[in-house]
């Protein structure tokens, strides 16, 4: 077992992808357990709160929100991964750091703008 994990720790390759697998799976849980948005107190500041009011519009649809969100996550998620196949290590770090910005900025927007309207 000892030697599996060393030669994980040696393959940047292999690492970025271990972890890659485990981030799609707390995606998945996070979004089953309503974690990524919910009406909480918690989320006074999430920017589907704080910029499109949607904890103050009728009865959102929080399992769509948070599907949405975690495919968006999952979508960053799956893009670094090819990024790293193709390219670098680092390019697949840098492609998830853009990746989670774009995707989150753009769903959230979507989101906003549509979750009143349903």
């Amino acid at each position: 077992m000892w030697e599996s994990l060393k030669a994980l720790g040696q393959d940047d390759n292999l690492l970025f992808f271990s972890c890659a697998f485990v981030m799609i799976l707390c995606q998945i849980v996070l979004c089953k357990k309503r974690k990524l948005y919910n009406i909480g107190k918690d989320m006074e500041e999430h920017p589907l709160n704080r910029i499109y009011h949607i904890n103050r519009k009728g009865n959102p649809d929080i399992q769509g929100i948070n599907v949405r969100l975690a495919a968006a996550n999952i979508a960053a998620i799956v893009l670094s991964c090819i990024v790293g196949t193709f390219f670098s290590f680092e390019a697949a770090l840098v492609s998830l750091a853009i990746g989670f910005l774009a995707f989150n900025f753009g769903m959230t927007a979507y989101i906003g703008k549509t979750a009143g309207n349903s």
